[in-house]
């Protein structure tokens, strides 16, 4: 066998005993005998023989090493000819390579300049050549102006320039902006006069101000219809106007770490999706019909520590408000095992404004808990936040239509008080909170042994209780005389159910009873209950265990009457694994 890259002769492997080796060696080592001259010789020479060999046996195996590496580059390489990606159409990949942009801002460094999502560019020639010439994939821009350095007149032209070719690859494409700066007046660092050309062309713009930062204001943005402020001083108030004031198109405003005096710069009466934190509100709902254009609102942060400054939130009667969102950011474990035994915490002010708000249009109500991190959670919101929730629902009378619970921690109870308050609602989503994953530990024994610290589950929303409180009742004889009315069924409306529970608490057979019973054969459909619908889509994941089978089995003439019936657990995920 000859090696490929250096056509050395390689032997095959053999198990006999090679000719230069002492056959009677283990008997002569049990004996005392010395060796004669001759033999002393002999060995010497059959040592050098197999030291030889030894050497020709470690030259083989590095070559046949270098030969096992250069195979599995050879069949890491190949297998790229056979990646799914390969087969997309341009129009797809373009659609691939824009959701990347998105997820993840290009990085333009006022320090040092970089485009860290378009290495993808780098990839090959065909993904090279694709994004040269797409020129929306180069309108996401990311200028960070930060304490300047010790770098020289030429490096900062060289930036500037290749600051330049980069906007200018997107043509007359609309821009998404992000601006961050800290440390100085960079009103005239060459990278932000460039930006500023291109201001007639800005969609969107994320800014953030730090400290006693400065940059110049803004005449014209005519094409600007997002405007992200994170983080400004009252400093900043002459520059923030000028991004508000100079915004005709202006719709989509997300107003988190501000001073109360950009609120009242706001163009209010243009503004129709609004983004704010919770001591941000205070503010805006402190003047009497700010938010009479509002579609959306979201409040983020909303259990946060309350502003000891109170401001005067004034009733709000907004009617064209369709989308509702609540956003929970939590707590670590810590701090919320200081907090709740003495008080609910920092609910108080979103009480407050749920107290003054009328939405009689409200379509959507969506409670979400947005940390990823790992030892962060809710505490659960206590009972008076909920019941200003249902008064809201109640004084409103709106045709709620759809209610969102995503990993929050509120309890059956609530979420039975609020689903009596929504007899229009038709589509209800409930994702519950799991466990963390158990972080590994160094235990402080003697034996340093490694350890799981437990990961207490939050209390499940969908109990035993809570499946049989959306029961229908039985449906009595159809040419009976009198028929039972929907009034006292919770969701009579109810349509798309979608859920994610703890498989641990899981009780498969009262959701089975629970969906059965609203599924409505023929005659019940014609003759029974007044203004009851019934189920048409039901999708459902059980995180941590298998379903019992035997049970979901009288699911099957649900399922072929039409009903969508989706189940998603650990077997469902071990086949899609295979």
């Amino acid at each position: 066998m000859l090696c490929q890259k250096c056509s050395i002769r390689i032997e095959p492997d053999s198990d006999a005993t090679p000719a230069h080796f002492i056959a009677d060696l283990d008997e002569r080592l049990r004996s005392m005998t010395a060796s004669s001259s001759s033999e002393n010789k002999r060995i010497h020479d059959l040592l050098r023989s197999s030291e030889d060999e030894f050497k020709a046996c470690q030259l083989r195996i590095a070559l046949l090493a270098k030969r096992c590496n250069t195979l599995k580059a050879h069949m890491r390489r190949a297998q790229s000819l056979l990646a799914p990606i390969r087969r997309l159409p341009n129009e797809l990949l373009v659609e691939v390579f824009q959701w990347l942009l998105t997820s993840k801002e290009s990085a333009l460094d006022g320090q040092v300049f970089r485009v860290e999502p378009l290495n993808f560019m780098r990839v090959c020639k065909r993904w090279w050549s694709l994004a040269l010439t797409t020129t929306r994939l180069w309108a996401f821009v990311t200028l960070a102006l930060l304490v300047p350095s010790s770098c020289t007149n030429n490096v900062i032209a060289d930036r500037a320039n290749a600051f330049k070719h980069y906007l200018s690859r997107s043509n007359s494409f609309p821009l998404k902006v992000s601006l961050l700066a800290h440390g100085q007046d960079h009103s005239g660092d060459p990278q932000v006069k460039e930006l500023y050309l291109h201001s007639r062309r800005w969609r969107s713009l994320k800014v953030s101000l730090l400290d006693n930062t400065a940059i110049p204001t803004v005449d014209q943005l005519p094409s600007l219809e997002t405007l992200e402020i994170i983080q400004c001083r009252g400093s900043h108030l002459p520059i923030i106007s000028s991004f508000l004031q100079s915004s005709p198109k202006l719709r989509n405003l997300s107003l988190l770490n501000i001073p109360d005096q950009v609120v009242s710069a706001v163009p209010w009466g243009q503004i129709a999706d609004l983004e704010v934190f919770q001591r941000t509100c205070l503010a805006v709902f402190s003047g009497e019909g700010r938010c009479n254009s509002l579609v959306n609102l979201r409040i983020h942060n909303a259990d946060d520590y309350p502003n000891p400054f109170r401001h005067g939130i004034k009733p709000q009667n907004i009617s064209t408000l369709r989308h509702f969102t609540i956003s929970f950011k939590g707590f670590s474990n810590s701090t919320r095992q200081a907090l709740q035994p003495r008080h609910d915490p920092n609910y108080g002010v979103l009480r407050d404004l749920l107290s003054f708000l009328t939405l009689p249009t409200l379509h959507t109500l969506e409670f979400v808990f947005e940390s990823t991190l790992h030892d962060r959670g809710m505490t659960t919101p206590p009972l008076a936040l909920i019941s200003k929730l249902s008064d809201l629902l109640r004084r409103s009378g709106c045709p709620l239509a759809t209610l969102i619970f995503d990993n929050v921690t509120f309890t059956a109870e609530q979420v039975l008080l609020l689903l009596r308050q929504t007899p229009s609602l038709a589509d209800l989503v409930i994702r519950e909170p799991m466990a963390p994953t158990p972080k590994p530990t160094i235990a402080t024994s003697d034996v340093a042994d490694c350890s799981t610290r437990p990961c207490p589950s939050p209390m499940p929303i969908i109990t035993t209780d809570f499946l049989r409180a959306l029961c229908v009742p039985e449906t009595p004889d159809p040419f009976a005389s009198s028929i039972s009315s929907s009034d006292s069924i919770i969701v009579p409306k109810l349509q798309r159910l979608t859920l994610k529970v703890q498989g641990s608490s899981f009780d498969d057979a009262s959701f089975v009873d629970m969906v059965r019973s609203r599924w409505l054969p023929g005659t019940v459909r014609d003759y029974g209950l007044a203004g009851l619908e019934q189920l048409a889509v039901v999708d459902i994941q059980v995180v941590g265990r298998r379903v019992d089978k035997q049970i979901w089995k009288r699911l099957d003439c649900v399922k072929a009457s039409g009903v969508n019936l989706r189940l998603l657990d650990e077997d469902s995920i071990v086949a899609k694994q295979g």
